[in-house]
């Protein structure tokens, strides 16, 4: 039995219903203007607790407020919709039950924790409760 079990949240244990994407959808608004995507960008915007708003800002990204606020808008309505799977709760349990340590975050988080802990290996024997890595 493990020790210990990470989820991904996104795709594993909720479902975003009919997403259209808003943070992309400014990146290509961006690009459009002639900003040019930068190796962190994806980085920046799954790190920092930035609106979308404050991420063009910081990103630098020429957006019309008008864009800027149907954007805002469409993420409130995506994370509105979100919902958990059916079986992912029960799952949880069924491991807390079993005395297994679970986590949960996002991929890009866990990618993250993996390149910082040195670890390529999701396998590894986890000894120390989850945390939200920086």
């Amino acid at each position: 039995m493990p020790q210990a079990v990470i989820f991904d949240a996104f795709g594993t244990l909720l479902r975003i219903n009919g997403g259209g994407h808003p943070y992309g959808q400014l990146m290509k608004i961006g690009k459009m203007n002639g900003r040019k995507p930068r190796p962190n960008d994806s980085s920046i915007l799954m790190r920092l607790p930035l609106t979308l708003t404050q991420v063009a800002k910081h990103l630098e990204i020429p957006a019309h407020p008008a864009d800027l606020r149907f954007l805002e808008m469409e993420l409130a309505q995506e994370i509105a919709a979100v919902e958990p799977y059916p079986d992912g709760l029960a799952a949880i349990q069924l491991l807390q039950s079993k005395k297994v340590r679970v986590g949960v975050c996002l991929c890009v988080q866990l990618r993250a924790w993996l390149h910082t802990t040195g670890s390529s290996d999701i396998r590894m024997d986890l000894q120390a409760t989850w945390h939200s890595p920086g």
